[in-house]
């Protein structure tokens, strides 16, 4: 079989993460149908959409964790199956539900996290744990959700790595403990160039601290656009017949319209998101089974 020409940047080097027709099924459901994405180095983007939509396996398949069905995806233009070790000593990667010893503390963690990477940076990850508060006598389970997700954060800061890929881990954590981790994750991706990519359903963790945004529906990407190229762009428009069809977006479930062009008020994001969905759903609806 030929091997899929890898894409690359203006300057002729590999991208931290893409992918080339990439589908994914699991029995006869298919989580991912032909996805072509490039994520650009440094900055934030936002990976967005309902669940069941795909984004766990986009990241996990970009971990190695899953070989793809057909199609192909890079990590800095390394297969992160066939290039396991040389990927995931460039990539960090947050669960929702982090995998930590309930009965080690924190130190201990840190303590593993140093033998088991040589280049593991713990000066690093002990100024986030403070900058956080976290007592890192503290046993893993004496603390809270938020804080062993800022536990994990910690250590994925003292890796060191490239990329960070973060999958939902805000779900289940409180507004100051997601502006925390927020905060750090933002800084790394300003000061080193980190390369992070951030699975949320939360519009507000989106809007104010990511710089791209990629709306993923059905296994499929209905929007990639940085942030700055759409917000304030759109108009919600009460009757869409008085528009051209080709600038419709998508409909809300108020009956509004979001547009390219027309009279209305700005479109919020949150009204960007639901459209391009709401579009991407009727889509699915129509389009014959891919077999």
């Amino acid at each position: 079989m030929q091997r899929r020409r890898l894409p690359m940047t203006n300057g002729a080097r590999p991208l931290p993460l893409a992918a080339r027709g990439l589908s994914h099924r699991f029995g006869h459901r298919w989580a991912l149908r032909g996805v072509n994405l490039d994520v650009p180095p440094g900055g934030i983007t936002a990976l967005v959409g309902p669940n069941g939509a795909g984004k766990s396996t986009l990241i996990q398949t970009w971990m190695g964790f899953i070989r793809p069905t057909s199609g192909a995806a890079t990590v800095f233009g390394a297969d992160p199956i066939r290039d396991r070790g040389r990927c995931l000593r460039r990539v960090g990667y947050l669960p929702q539900h982090p995998a930590l010893y309930r009965d080690l503390s924190v130190r201990d963690h840190l303590a593993i996290a140093t033998h088991e990477r040589p280049r593991f940076d713990s000066a690093r990850a002990q100024a986030t744990l403070e900058r956080l508060r976290i007592d890192g006598s503290a046993k893993i389970r004496t603390l809270s959700g938020g804080e062993v997700a800022h536990v994990s954060l910690a250590i994925a800061m003292g890796m060191g790595t490239d990329i960070l890929l973060l999958d939902e881990p805000l779900a289940n954590l409180d507004p100051l403990a997601r502006v925390e981790f927020l905060a750090i994750a933002h800084e790394a991706a300003r000061e080193r160039g980190l390369t992070v990519l951030l699975s949320s359903h939360n519009i507000d963790d989106v809007e104010h601290h990511c710089d791209r945004i990629v709306i993923i529906s059905g296994g499929r990407v209905a929007m990639d656009a940085a942030l700055a190229e759409i917000l304030g762009r759109y108009r919600l428009i009460a009757m869409p017949a008085s528009v051209p069809p080709t600038d419709v977006v998508g409909l809300l479930p108020t009956g509004e319209a979001v547009s390219r062009s027309g009279d209305g008020q700005t479109a919020t994001l949150r009204d960007i998101v639901l459209a391009q969905l709401g579009r991407a759903r009727s889509s699915a609806r129509d389009e014959e089974p891919l077999e």
